[in-house]
């Protein structure tokens, strides 16, 4: 009897796990896609309108221009310009710091430049502040302002002082 049941007893304790169901799995849990920010590292080429306006009796002018940037991660970068106006053409080698933001990012520039003037060439260096705003597919709009110190001694063939504002395009490529 004793053998009979311990026999019943075993075999109760093994059937248990068997009628317990089937294992439950857990939620199938995606790994969520991050999207790629648009300010990464990378290369962009810009399009714009530029306004010129000189700190002397020079009348203001408009002109237009392009830029391409290289951007080494998400906040520092260097860019290279031309700016084409009546007044002059001015190129630009600059150091670009921007903080980026979800869609749009606030940027620092410095740089040096060779202003083309109607008469003579000069060696110029600018400051400025800017906003890059990416609105489709990483491509978006920009505007900045700059003031930009002429190389100049102050006579009278020497270049003023002049403030560049420019608006445009910006594609990431």
């Amino acid at each position: 009897m004793k053998t009979t049941l311990l026999t019943l007893t075993a075999a109760a304790l093994l059937a248990v796990p068997a009628f317990a169901g089937s294992p439950t799995v857990a939620k199938n849990i995606s790994t969520p896609v991050v999207d790629e920010s648009c300010f990464d590292a990378g290369w962009t080429l810009s399009g714009f309108a530029a306004f010129v306006s000189p700190d002397s009796d020079i009348d203001e002018t408009w002109g237009g221009g392009v830029q391409v940037d290289y951007f080494f991660g998400p906040y520092v970068g260097v860019a290279a310009s031309g700016t084409w106006s009546e007044a002059a053409d001015v190129y630009f080698a600059d150091l670009t710091l921007r903080v980026p933001l979800d869609w749009a990012a606030p940027y620092a520039l410095a740089g040096v430049g060779l202003l083309d003037g109607e008469s003579d060439e000069e060696v110029v260096g600018r400051v400025g502040a800017g906003l890059d705003v990416r609105v489709w597919n990483c491509h978006g709009i920009f505007a900045d302002w700059t003031y930009n110190f002429a190389g100049g001694g102050g006579g009278d063939d020497d270049i003023e002082d002049f403030q560049l504002v420019r608006f445009g395009l910006r594609f990431a490529l």
